[in-house]
């Protein structure tokens, strides 16, 4: 189970000043909910991970389209996307990733020749 303490210091994470997802949450409200009231968090992330469910909401874009510098309005390849995603679905995932990622290396299921995607460890590690 999540701990408040777990919300609260994975929050600290979230960068500041990004475009809020479809939910119009910005990041700031987000933060200031995981550190002034975790257990608000804490008790709908374990709601979903007893029950096995991912809110679909949390993983509902709202793509932008950025106009790439002096190129024509009407050509498509004028612009880049994005997608931005609900924070309160990220911060979620990150908490899944930091269990999944300590469950693996705890449990020596990963082989030792492993080098590429782990803490502590790069592929230049894998050459010496």
């Amino acid at each position: 189970m999540l701990t408040c303490d777990e919300i609260r210091e994975v929050s600290w994470r979230i960068p500041s000043g990004k475009a809020p997802g479809p939910d119009g949450f910005p990041d700031v409200v987000i933060k200031a909910v995981a550190t002034r009231k975790p257990e608000v968090l804490r008790d709908t992330f374990n709601e979903c991970l007893k029950c096995g469910l991912f809110s679909r909401s949390w993983k509902v874009v709202k793509l932008v389209l950025l106009k790439k510098g002096e190129k024509p309005l009407e050509h498509p390849s004028s612009y880049r996307s994005i997608c931005l995603l609900n924070t309160v679905g990220k911060l979620f995932e990150r908490i899944i990733k930091r269990h999944l990622e300590k469950q693996l290396e705890e449990s020596g299921y990963l082989s030792e020749l492993q080098f590429g995607f782990r803490k502590g460890r790069s592929t230049v590690d894998a050459i010496k």
